[in-house]
């Protein structure tokens, strides 16, 4: 061979592991914040099944304005996306999620919060 083609050689061997370390770095990219949605979208769902709660007047099973009483359901605290929980007090629910994938700081997992008062949710991303 000559001397040519083992560089041209190198240089696709170099191209080639160039590719594949960027599309493992966006895939981990993906893969965050992908489990970052999901967590988020599974406190709005909890969040507006609270709400609801809250709306229903007591002879119907509701919190008449309140969210005591509310009760989840176990099954809904842990997801093959993270784990959930939950403090629940009369004004306002507080929800702190865990996911599967590694955060921003790429050690600690995913963590989604989130503040429920009234008709009110506030949002919270930590890592």
């Amino acid at each position: 061979m000559g001397t040519q083609q083992l560089l041209y050689i190198v240089l696709a061997v170099i191209i080639i592991a160039i590719a594949i370390l960027t599309g493992m770095n966006y895939y981990k990219s993906w893969a965050s914040q992908s489990n970052r949605d999901k967590l988020y979208n599974h406190i709005n769902y909890l969040s507006y099944e609270a709400m609801a709660h809250s709306k229903k007047v007591r002879q119907m099973g509701g919190g008449q304005g309140s969210f005591s009483g509310w009760k989840i359901n176990s099954k809904l605290l842990k997801t093959p996306d993270g784990k959930f929980t939950v403090t629940i007090k009369a004004a306002r629910i507080d929800f702190n999620a865990l996911g599967v994938e590694k955060g921003y700081d790429g050690k600690n997992p995913v963590r989604v919060s989130a503040r429920v008062q009234g008709t009110k949710i506030t949002p919270r991303i930590w890592n």
